[in-house]
């Protein structure tokens, strides 16, 4: 129980970790669990997938991680207002067959509008026959009538005209040095410097002090403060209904810029301006918009996916595959690191000193 005694210095995964097992630990007949990974590293993940599927009373789960629940999940319920369909399997297997019902339905709307243009000719042909110029013009409305079943496709080009790498040699450098993390533990690490175009994962246990190192590099940013973006693991309520105020504040032309990035990470920007209190996942979109819209040469994300539906994280991960600028992600989501990063630094732990070391990706 020495976690509950010092409860303020624990990071934000070893507080979910213990109120999940204090969860477990009541062996409830029905277990609700809404975002049960964020914050969780690979180990607690681990843990976690093991102890639901020993789990025999009923689950719900409310989750955006990917991997997590193809391993779990016999059947996931997918809602794309107004539409909420059940599909066996994980998430993966309901999502590519979301991306085949899309294709065969826009494939199916092309041959109405088609056929309906051809109508449309041939009551313009018929004027003279005006009840079936009527007829015809009637079928045409018809087949062009919106198709509940086909969602927008958000448009995704997103990097604007000033985002770029920056001309310097490093975008940050951070001396060879030590971090007292506060709990009798020290974190060691080497020199480390980041160039204009490397796209870093850094990955470690919870509590290893991932967000402290983050907080150290920012501090040895060499680039121009609005050409540095950084999004934080977490932003309060206070915080987050300040940057919202702040964004409905814009003048009509950046306003619109913003709105238009933010559209392209899959939120509906007049809903958003519209809320009161937007949600933890609309706030970052506001951010990394705000941000991209100053062309930024240096993007520092803590756990970027936490709070992001689904289509919103691939929106995310589309949006920072194209990124010119230097790119530091720290995160647990395997997948999402995959697919964005090259290098990784990793943090381990050795009695009271952690460690960090560099590795390359082939």
């Amino acid at each position: 129980m020495e976690w509950a005694d010092r409860w303020g210095s624990l990071s934000h995964g070893e507080r979910k970790r213990a109120q999940i097992a204090a969860a477990l630990w009541r062996r409830p007949d029905v277990l609700a669990l809404d975002e049960p990974t964020n914050h969780l590293d690979a180990h607690a993940k681990g843990v976690l997938l093991a102890a639901l599927k020993s789990f025999r009373g009923v689950g719900l789960l409310v989750s955006h991680d990917r991997d997590f629940l193809d391993a779990l999940c016999s059947q996931c319920l997918f809602i794309f207002p107004p539409r909420i369909v059940m599909r066996p399997g994980g998430v993966s297997t309901g999502m590519e067959q979301d991306r085949i019902e899309q294709t065969r339905a826009k494939d199916q709307h092309d041959a109405n509008a088609g056929k309906a243009r051809r109508l449309q000719a041939a009551a313009q042909q018929r004027r003279e026959a005006a009840e079936q110029s009527a007829a015809l013009k009637t079928r045409a409305a018809k087949l062009l009538a919106p198709d509940a079943a086909i969602r927008v496709d958000y448009e995704m080009g997103f990097w604007l005209e000033n985002s770029g790498k920056s001309s310097r040699n490093y975008v940050a450098e951070l001396p060879e040095g030590e971090i007292d993390l506060g709990d009798g533990r020290t974190l060691v690490h080497p020199a480390l410097s980041i160039r204009p175009d490397d796209r870093i994962a850094l990955v470690g246990d919870n509590g290893l002090g991932k967000s402290t190192l983050v907080k150290k590099i920012v501090t040895h940013a060499n680039v121009p403060p609005e050409r540095l973006l950084v999004i934080p693991q977490e932003i309060g309520e206070e915080e987050s209904q300040a940057i919202h105020a702040d964004v409905k504040r814009l003048d009509r032309v950046p306003l619109g810029r913003v709105m238009t990035l933010i559209s392209r990470l899959g939120s509906r920007p007049g809903r958003l301006l519209a809320s009161t209190t937007p949600s933890p996942g609309e706030i970052r979109k506001i951010l990394l918009a705000r941000g991209v819209e100053r062309g930024p040469h240096f993007i520092v994300m803590d756990e970027p996916t936490n709070h992001l539906d689904l289509p919103s994280i691939e929106c995310l991960e589309n949006a920072l595959a194209e990124t010119p600028c230097a790119l530091l992600l720290v995160s647990h989501d395997e997948r999402f690191l995959a697919r964005l990063t090259v290098s990784r630094w990793q943090l381990t732990q050795s009695g009271t000193t952690v460690s960090l070391t560099t590795v390359i990706s082939d």
